[in-house]
């Protein structure tokens, strides 16, 4: 997988259909929160949520992670696209080190869900300079009906 590479969870297409997710502007909050080497995802887990286990924590960076803004759900041509603004933190002496990876979920569902996660490839810092995620043009996801 390459660095930067979204990948959503198995059991994400299940909670499309059993859960209330509340994708557009104004619905649910969706965040991405960073995590050391030490917490690793695969596509396949079985419950994937978030938990602030071996979230990284410094100076300019929030527990639970940043808020995704400019939240937006749209249909066209059969084609459902979720997308937000890019995520950044800036460069901050006392900042996080060794982020590895990135978890999108849902803060607003009782059990913060998760919906996906970037690997960051190798550690990344907040000490070394900004940190951003940025999302491919064509949204974080889509959801194709055929």
């Amino acid at each position: 997988m390459a660095r930067g590479d979204l990948v959503l969870f198995e059991e994400f297409a299940n909670m499309l259909g059993s859960e209330n997710f509340a994708f557009e502007n104004g619905g649910d909050t969706f965040k991405v929160a960073l995590f050391n080497a030490s917490r690793s995802f695969t596509a396949a887990d079985a419950s994937p949520a978030y938990s602030s286990t071996n979230e990284v924590s410094g100076t300019g960076y929030d527990a639970g992670g940043a808020t995704l803004a400019s939240q937006s759900y749209n249909e066209a041509s059969g084609v459902a696209t979720f997308d937000a603004a890019n995520v950044t933190w800036s460069q901050n002496a006392s900042g996080f080190t060794g982020a590895t990876s990135a978890l999108v979920y849902d803060d607003t569902n009782a059990s913060d869900m998760a919906i996906g996660w970037v690997d960051l490839g190798s550690a990344v810092s907040q000490q070394d300079g900004d940190v951003t995620i940025s999302w491919n043009a064509s949204g974080i996801f889509t959801v194709t009906v055929s």
